[in-house]
């Protein structure tokens, strides 16, 4: 395929989509050939989970898993096309095929691949609970307000234990912002979010600390690993990001953009691929 014919297609695709794209040279050379759901451009369902997914005022994907996307889609010549989605909305776009693939700190769970492919591992996360007086256990929250995003893995695992007591919000802004105001006691995410928040000035008197195990919540037990959730009839696609995943890994890259958001680079140490069951 001619290169300078294959970019030419690309640039009418994203003028006509109104994407941001980057300035690529005449003679890039695609590190694979993919097929996507916007001929020209990767499609991303882009949760606003910072510091791991966010879409900028340009329309551009960044956070931690939007500047993986990034750095993936120089490699293959393609500018990002993300779409502003809620956690609850997000997989949906993947499996109706309106999305090549979501960020936004997903964890690679055994549940998820019966209906999606998984990525290979960009990080490890781990879930704290928030709150003003320091609580590290689930036990320590009964009777509280006790809030979560919708699409959290451990969603069911939380409901079973505080049943009302548990609000489901759309985005971890939103749930703060409740926090903050008092209409909220405490919140369960990962941990790396407030910590995050806290070094941008938010979130003061606040601590974040990291969930002790509680055989009520089995699906909330040690690190996670985290991926893209991806089309599951596309395995060209997914290969191709698994090969770019290990070459960033190899390269620096990820580690780099893991530093740049404030975590230790550490987490980037994922071991073999696996899933949360």
């Amino acid at each position: 395929m001619n290169t300078r014919t294959t970019l030419s297609s690309i640039i009418l695709t994203a003028a006509i989509s109104g994407l941001a794209l980057p300035a690529f040279a005449a003679d890039c050379k695609p590190a694979h050939k993919i097929e996507t759901v916007t001929p020209g451009a990767i499609t991303v369902a882009a949760v606003n989970f910072p510091p791991y997914g966010e879409v900028a005022p340009d329309g551009s994907a960044t956070g931690i898993d939007g500047d993986i996307l990034q750095e993936i889609a120089k490699l293959e010549c393609v500018p990002v096309k993300a779409i502003p989605v809620d956690g609850a909305a997000a997989l949906s776009y993947v499996t109706t095929n309106r999305a090549d693939l979501a960020f936004g700190d997903w964890y690679r769970t055994a549940a998820r691949t019966k209906v999606m492919a998984l990525s290979d591992p960009l990080y490890l996360d781990t879930v704290a609970i928030v709150s003003k007086q320091g609580i590290d256990t689930l036990k320590g929250l009964e009777g509280m307000t006790v809030g979560t995003m919708q699409g959290n893995f451990y969603v069911a695992d939380l409901r079973k234990i505080f049943d009302q007591n548990l609000k489901l919000y759309p985005s971890l802004v939103a749930e703060q912002q409740d926090l903050q105001a008092g209409r909220l006691d405490s919140y369960v995410e990962t941990y790396a979010g407030t910590v995050y928040a806290q070094q941008k000035g938010a979130m003061a008197g606040f601590k974040a600390v990291i969930l002790q195990p509680d055989p009520r919540a089995p699906s909330i037990a040690g690190a996670a690993q985290v991926g893209y959730p991806m089309r599951k009839d596309n395995t060209a696609l997914l290969n191709a990001f698994n090969e770019d995943i290990a070459e960033l890994h190899k390269n620096g890259k990820i580690k780099a953009i893991v530093q740049k958001y404030g975590l230790d680079p550490a987490v980037t140490d994922t071991g073999a691929p696996r899933l949360l069951q």
